[in-house]
């Protein structure tokens, strides 16, 4: 979840140096584009839960 929050922060800090402080879209595709890279993140998230649980599978079974 670090990882991600350092992607997003730095994302978004060289987004707001493009734009020059002027949003251009309309509040409703804001929230759909937040509704889009939240639902992004949640299933980046699933990933990496599922990758742990498959590594600590592995661990308990390996031998030597």
């Amino acid at each position: 979840m670090i990882a991600y929050a350092i992607i997003y922060k730095n994302y978004f800090k060289e987004d707001m140096k493009m734009a020059s402080g002027q949003i251009r879209m309309t509040p409703d595709t804001m929230r759909e584009r937040a509704g889009e890279y939240r639902t992004e993140a949640d299933n980046v998230q699933s990933v990496i839960d599922k990758m742990d649980r498959l590594l600590e599978t592995l661990l308990t079974e390996w031998e030597g």
